[in-house]
């Protein structure tokens, strides 16, 4: 062999071998960056956690639950309770499917990158109101590892941001543009309005981000906006680069104090408070020479303090109602940034007070207590009588009724009276043990008396048959005959329910997002709400992605998972939003409708200390709406009129 090829043999040879030593690393290397969806990849086992709620919460779910939809398990040790069919999904991978938590509030993703991940989650009552968390980051370092998430807590959800977007050019953002908000996704609209799905009420700032196909992930920008009110949305305009790549935009937030305390939520301001407000700019630096600021008071009026700078002194109106203020910051180069928050202004009505007389009948003297009406008295120390013991306070003086102080309200002067029973009648303790269900309370009852029939308790998956007198369920306890004699636990008796949890989801195909269905095998759907798409107009829901056969809600009969898909065809009639300015009464929900078509009159808000009178076109409520003729032709805002509710007396 020649001298000189033996030579580029050797040079070649250490050439490879220096390169897979280098891929090698790489490929072994676990805080290498990792490309989600390559085949080289090497995904970790699962992710997985657990959604919970507050207990202060589960009275409002379980009121509005379908019985035929077990959506709560039983408390567990900390007090909190699971909740199933929770949607679940990764901030940081929007693309991910998205899971619905099982009867156990469990949930579990598969085949994840390592990296750092948000976890979030979300459930719609059957009210509508929306309640949504987000975990801390949860670290997955290798690709060999089963990671498991901190249970995360829903709390409501009702802050929200709506706005325009506009690109460095002043022009509108596309409609049907892709938004992206804690991992979730919504969409541009015509004009570029758009509005945020809602966070959680205590929630400042959150990044929204425009997620255009022509940009990488990376390059995506994401916006800083401002979360104030949970009563109304809080109102952005703002530019976004989409060409020009040396265009930084830029946003901002405002501090308000009100008599010079910081609030983070829309509170109700008196027409005395002093209300303080602060541009806080971001992602601009504030002595950038040439910016503007543009103050707008909105009903209220701006004091002799500078209205031109990044400061201002905000004075309320006397009327009472929702306020708006906002400002628009422009600068040189770097576009505009507009922000309005709303404020209620209004003086809250005192409910009246009632006295409620303790009648201790023989025993040591208990203070009466003043309790605003329709709220609950505090249960006193029970008072002491020689020879006796204290059974209670009963809601009339022949002791037939006892008074409740966990449930019970003060609706009028009340006078409660004392029940005592002689010492030597012994009373003992009746304890519930309801073997996985909802805890109930342990009641007192004197010996040989008869124990109160409990309210009933509650187990996902399972139908409750009765208390018993043992754990092993071999004798059943009967309220009417059984008597008490001696510290008794009684024990609840379940059977599983027969027909499996199966989940119905809704595929919009482009418009937005529908909520999925956790049913029972056998049972059919119930019609969601029609989605909106910009442009189109919604046809119905099919069976497979081709749209062939229309999906029947009232006669199909679901026995395992399924997709349904929405339909739509292109719109010859533009729509419009119907706002509802509720001028300081309860939240209105927008709508959107046809050019021409009528608006759909809501349900009727409530304001304490006020009658609804109707909804009227103008601020000024001089000219009534009528919801049987008017019809809508552009974007309208529809404003309540209140009046002084007559005081009534008991």
């Amino acid at each position: 062999m020649p001298a000189e090829n033996k030579g580029l043999k050797i040079a070649i040879f250490f050439i490879l071998t220096l390169v897979i030593s280098l891929a090698g690393c790489r490929l072994l290397d676990p805080h290498s960056s990792f490309d989600y969806g390559s085949e080289s990849a090497a995904p970790v086992s699962s992710l997985s956690g657990t959604v919970l709620v507050k207990p202060g919460d589960l009275t409002s779910i379980r009121g509005n639950r379908n019985p035929a939809r077990t959506s709560l398990l039983a408390a567990d040790l900390s007090g909190l309770v699971s909740v199933a069919g929770a949607e679940v999904w990764i901030e940081e991978l929007p693309d991910v499917a998205h899971q619905i938590t099982d009867q156990d509030g469990k949930y579990t993703f598969k085949d994840l990158p390592p990296g750092n991940f948000r976890i979030v989650s979300a459930f719609k009552k059957a009210d509508n109101n929306v309640m949504k968390v987000r975990s801390e980051p949860v670290e997955i370092v290798s690709a060999a590892e089963t990671a498991t998430a901190s249970a995360i807590v829903l709390a409501p959800a009702n802050k929200e941001v709506s706005g325009i977007l506009r690109d460095e050019n002043g022009e509108f953002i596309p409609a049907g543009t892709m938004l992206i908000l804690w991992g979730e996704k919504f969409y541009v609209e015509a004009e570029g309005r758009f509005t945020s799905p809602p966070l959680p009420d205590d929630v400042e700032m959150a990044d929204i981000i425009v997620a255009r196909a022509e940009v990488a992930v990376v390059d995506r920008p994401a916006i800083p906006v401002q979360f104030y009110s949970p009563e109304e949305p809080t109102v952005v305009e703002m530019q976004v680069a989409t060409t020009d790549e040396s265009f930084r935009p830029f946003t901002a937030a405002l501090t308000v104090k009100i008599n010079g305390q910081a609030v983070s939520v829309v509170n109700v301001i008196q027409n005395t408070d002093i209300v303080d407000l602060t541009v806080n700019l971001i992602g601009l630096d504030r002595n950038t020479s040439g910016i503007i600021y543009d103050w707008e008071p909105g009903r209220g009026n701006f004091a002799a303090y500078p209205t031109v700078g990044e400061s201002a002194i905000w004075i309320a109106p006397n009327t009472s109602g929702m306020a708006v203020i906002s400002v628009q910051i422009s600068a040189p180069g770097r576009g505009s940034f507009k922000l309005s928050l709303p404020l209620v202004v209004d003086v809250p009505v005192k409910a009246p007070r009632y006295s409620l007389t303790f009648a201790a009948n023989s025993g040591s003297l208990v203070a009466a207590q003043s309790v605003e009406a329709e709220a609950k008295a505090l249960e006193p120390a029970p008072p002491t009588r020689a020879g006796y013991k204290f059974a209670g306070w009963y809601k009339e003086a022949a002791l037939l009724n006892q008074w409740d102080f966990e449930l019970d309200k003060v609706m009028a002067a009340t006078t409660v009276y004392a029940r005592w029973v002689a010492e030597e009648i012994p009373t003992f303790s009746l304890i519930f043990s309801t073997l996985g269900g909802s805890p109930l309370a342990a009641q007192t009852a004197e010996s040989g008396s008869l124990a109160k029939q409990p309210a009933s308790t509650i187990r996902t998956g399972y139908n409750f048959v009765g208390w018993f007198k043992e754990a092993e369920l071999i004798n059943q306890w009967n309220f009417a005959v059984n008597i008490i004699t001696g510290n008794t636990t009684l024990y609840a008796g379940w059977v599983a329910e027969t027909a499996p949890l199966i989940r119905v989801m809704f595929d919009s195909q482009g418009g937005s997002r529908v909520t999925s269905q956790i049913i029972k095998s056998g049972t059919s759907a119930v019609e969601p709400a029609a989605p909106i798409l910009a442009g189109y107009e919604f046809e119905g829901w099919y069976s497979e992605p081709g749209l062939v056969n229309r999906f029947d809600f009232l006669a199909a009969v679901i026995g395992e998972d399924k997709v349904l898909y929405a339909k739509w065809v292109p719109s010859a009639v533009p729509s419009f939003r119907v706002a509802f300015d509720a001028q300081g009464g309860s939240s209105v929900l927008p709508q959107t409708i046809k050019q021409g078509a009528q608006a759909i009159e809501p349900a009727t808000p409530t304001r304490t200390g006020y009658v609804f009178v109707g909804w009227y076109k103008d601020s000024s409520l001089a000219n009534l709406w009528n919801f049987l003729a008017d019809k809508i032709v552009a974007n309208t805002t529809l404003y309540a009129k209140w009046v002084p509710e007559a005081v009534g007396s008991f």
